[in-house]
């Protein structure tokens, strides 16, 4: 955590920038000889750094996961084998400047220089394929919740239209808001069938939502029965949008 917020989404920036000007540095020095002599040194740095944050991604997402409850499983697809990508793209540079420092004009160096910016343009796909997911992830989950409570919203005068319900055959959203539950009680709902959880004080049903998530069903799951400020606050922290996709479930608020 820095200042906090969660490690991840700060560093992954970093190598969604560093991956791609690796790739395009490396380019630039493999195929015109003279930048090669006048920027080797700086296309490697790029290579190194770009590795660098790339590990470090990896393992704050996995940090991030675990307070999440669970990640979308294509995103940490991408990400480990962007890790990969990009660890060899830094090898095999580091090997090519040695190589290069020892014998310029060794036609092995032309293939290990053609080698390197193959990887990192491997690495480069890699990057925006961990980005597209976890974006997915992250802003299809609130699109998702969006519309749901739009979509109630508008079926709601037509329900009530229909066959008025009492306060006490159907109570509210707002009046489920006044009802009190213990921690025990929320404890007691911890299944996929039953599914309740604690943010910030007030307990919300999450039950319908756990097939819809696009993050997975188990990122719900894992929050059943428990309080989940933290691993919310850790995903979607100071997000009015998802702060009020969440407030379509609330039941009621805990008992202190």
């Amino acid at each position: 955590m820095i200042m906090g917020l969660p490690l991840h989404p700060l560093v992954v920036h970093f190598a969604v920038v560093l991956v791609p000007l690796a790739f395009v540095a490396l380019l630039a020095v493999a195929a015109v000889k003279r930048w090669r002599e006048r920027y080797a040194h700086l296309a490697l740095v790029l290579t190194v750094a770009a590795a660098l944050f790339a590990v470090i991604a990896r393992f704050s997402g996995g940090q991030l996961a675990s307070m999440a409850g669970g990640v979308p499983s294509g995103h940490a697809f991408w990400g480990n084998l962007l890790m990969y990508a990009a660890l060899a793209t830094a090898a095999l540079a580091l090997l090519w400047f040695f190589m290069i420092r020892k014998e310029k004009d060794a036609p092995a160096n032309t293939v290990l220089g053609w080698l390197s910016v193959a990887a990192a343009g491997v690495a480069m796909v890699m990057t925006m394929l961990a980005g597209h997911t976890g974006a997915e992830s992250v802003w299809g989950t609130l699109n998702t919740a969006a519309n749901n409570g739009e979509a109630t919203a508008t079926e709601a005068p037509a329900a009530t239209a229909d066959a008025p319900a009492s306060s006490a055959d159907a109570p509210s959203a707002a009046a489920g808001a006044a009802v009190s539950l213990t921690m025990d009680e929320v404890a007691s709902h911890n299944t996929a069938e039953s599914c309740y959880a604690v943010v910030e004080g007030t307990v919300y049903d999450l039950t319908d939502w756990i097939a819809k998530h696009p993050g997975g069903a188990g990122a719900i799951e894992k929050l059943c029965g428990t309080d989940a400020t933290e691993a919310f606050g850790g995903v979607h922290g100071g997000n009015e949008k998802a702060e009020h996709a969440l407030e379509q479930f609330a039941v009621g608020t805990l008992a202190k």
